[in-house]
């Protein structure tokens, strides 16, 4: 992700994940080319910043509303099955409001699409319809870097298309 800022320093980037999480993170290291809120009195008191990274805590997206009423480039979500159960929460609600144009996340299991609050929730952060094609999305759209990915579906028939390139 850094080498990323570097060669666009302008992006703005939102990564939102519990605390320890944000230090592992960013290592051992206090300070870097990042923002970081924890939703504390050691908060930046300033906006945050037009580009580059911010690392934000829930606690700080709660106590800083400029956090998620801003617009952001990329939001990633570190260990999002974690953070987000349900849409009924304020994170969930700070998180709704973030403008951004790419939404990531990180998850700590696949257990989160059996609990359907958790699952529409993150489905809706995500941009993931409900229904057979959000099955699909899920399916081939998450899973673990050490695992080879599941085999693709066997194609369907596909649809007619008329002159303008819309199905009929």
């Amino acid at each position: 992700m850094l080498s990323c800022i570097g060669a666009a320093p302008q992006a703005r980037v939102l990564v939102v994940g519990a605390k320890r999480t944000l230090d592992a993170f960013t290592g051992k290291q206090k300070a870097g080319p990042w923002t970081r809120f924890e939703g504390g009195k050691t908060d930046p008191a300033t906006a945050p910043p037009s580009g580059g990274i911010v690392l934000a805590t829930p606690k700080a997206l709660d106590n800083a509303p400029a956090l998620s009423n801003s617009r952001w480039d990329v939001l990633c979500l570190l260990e999002a099955d974690s953070l987000v159960r349900g849409s009924a929460s304020r994170l969930a609600a700070a998180l709704f409001s973030c403008q951004n144009r790419l939404a990531l996340g990180l998850f700590t299991g696949t257990d989160f699409l059996r609990r359907a609050p958790a699952r529409e929730a993150l489905s809706r952060l995500f941009g993931i319809p409900s229904g057979a094609d959000g099955d699909l999305l899920w399916r081939y759209g998450l899973r673990r870097p050490e695992q080879p990915p599941p085999a693709l579906p066997v194609p369907g028939p596909r649809a007619s298309r008329s002159q303008h390139g819309r199905p009929r």
